[in-house]
């Protein structure tokens, strides 16, 4: 089966950090998008401390963490 059929894969590129490639989930678009009926301040503040600390558990908790044992994380999906 084709990998662009699995929903779970649909993703936009945002960029690369550390060699490790960052793509944001389609799903977390539209969760934003749906969020816009309420404080556009506050959705855009909490969008940012969500997308920041999760990219920071990622490039720590997982890539840095399989690089040290001799593993590899080219990609983190958020």
């Amino acid at each position: 089966m084709q990998k662009s059929l699995f929903p779970i894969t649909w993703s936009i590129p945002a960029g690369t950090l550390f060699a490790t490639r960052i793509r944001i989930s389609v799903y977390y678009v539209l969760l934003l998008i749906l969020m816009t009926r309420y404080d556009a301040s506050l959705v855009l503040a909490l969008t940012g401390i969500f997308l920041v600390s999760t990219l920071f558990h990622e490039l720590v908790g997982h890539v840095l963490m399989a690089r040290s044992t001799g593993g590899h994380g080219s990609e983190v999906l958020l």
